[in-house]
Formats: structure tokens, sequence, C-alpha cells
């Protein structure tokens, strides 16, 4: 049992130095310590089902330590900031008023092609409109764009406009949502209103939608 524990500790740390070595970009959107739980969870999880004479608690132990292991190592990295920086890679600069950054982009391993792909699926076709592209702990690239190339907001019009909330969906397929209807202070009566204000009865309705504004959305079934 000892040498388990031993064994799960070591590799868990081996696991750590080797994704931190393969760089942030092949993480996905995952941490260093997140995909490295994922990874042997998902192994040794697969230990006793697929060998039957392999008892249970050689899965349960390992499993159990890379549990406390990751709660130990979240708890650390908020008390100990040094450390998180230790584990997991910390924001690089991509682009910074729109210059490319040739040494870090050598450095994390990405290409210009690579980087201009991430900007077109940002909608931003020119590198001068971006202030900041960050490369981020998980692997994903933030954009920011200048403040010339935003388009302005409401506020900056010295406008105001109401918030209609999200949409709730209190009708669908011939089913109520009475939670809903009684989140929003309504009732089965007042959507059958609402239908029948649109001209409608509820088997022509395929879903019924409102806001927190109290804009009603009915949607017809369509044969």
């Amino acid at each position: 049992m000892f040498t388990i524990l031993f064994r799960t500790i070591l590799i868990y740390v081996f696991l750590i130095a080797i994704m931190r070595l393969m760089g942030k970009r092949q993480l996905g959107e995952l941490e260093v310590t997140d995909l490295v739980i994922t990874l042997l969870l998902s192994e040794i999880s697969t230990i006793p089902i697929t060998d039957k004479n392999t008892p249970l608690l050689y899965a349960i132990i390992p499993v159990a330590t890379l549990a406390s292991l990751e709660v130990i190592a979240s708890g650390l990295s908020l008390k100990y900031p040094a450390l998180k920086k230790l584990i997991s890679p910390k924001p690089t600069i991509l682009i910074h008023n729109g210059r490319a950054d040739r040494h870090q982009m050598q450095r994390v391993r990405i290409s210009l092609d690579e980087l201009m792909c991430e900007l077109r699926q940002n909608n931003v076709s020119d590198i001068d409109q971006v202030q900041y592209a960050i490369l981020e702990s998980n692997g994903k690239i933030s954009i920011i764009t200048k403040a010339s190339c935003t388009p302005p907001t409401s506020e900056m019009l010295g406008m105001t406009v109401p918030e209609p909330g999200i949409q709730h969906i209190v009708y669908c397929d011939g089913v109520y949502s009475d939670q809903t209807l009684r989140s929003i202070g309504k009732d089965r009566v007042w959507a059958q209103k609402q239908m029948r204000d649109q001209g409608v009865t509820p088997e022509q309705v395929f879903y019924m939608m409102t806001d927190d504004l109290g804009n009603v959305r009915i949607e017809r079934r369509h044969k």
C-alpha cells in the first residue's frame, strides 16, 4: 500500500512537470493540475474494472490520494501565490498596442498564423485594432480591442436602456413550466391570455417565452 501511495504521488508530480514543459497550448481549457488529475483518475479508475483480480482498494487509495493532493494544492496556491506560479503558468502578453511580441510568441510556441486565426475568430481583422492579446493559464487567448475600435455603448452615448434580463420558458411542447411562472409572478391563466391575444391556442404553440420586462415571444408549431 505504501508503494502504491508513493508511486501515485511520484506520477502526479512527474505529470505536472511534463505538462509544464509541453506548454499552455496543450492544455485546452484546463489548468495543469486539473488536466493531470483528470488523466490519472481516468486511468486509475479503470484498473479494478478491467482486471477483476485487482482489489478495489488498489484504486480507492490512489483516487483518494489524488483528491487530497488537489485540495491541498488548491488551498496552498491560494495562501502562497508563488506556489501557484510554480504549478500553473502565468498569463503571457502576445500583442500589446497593435504590436505582436515575437519573443513571447516563440517562448510559448505560437506562430503568427495561429495568432491571426485567433483574432479572426474574435471578429478582429486587423492586428492594429488589438490593445492586448493574452495567452491565459488555461491555454485560451483573450482579445481586447482598442477603445477606438470598440462599438460605443449606450452609456457612452448618454442613453438609458432598460434591462430585459433573460428569457424564461413558460410553455413548451404542450407543457407549462409552473416553476418558471411562479418565479415571475404569473400563472397559466396569464399565459393562456397571452396566447389568445396573439390569436393562437396552446395546441398551435411550440414554445412561449417572456423576459424580465414582460415582453412575450410565441413560436407557432410548423407542420
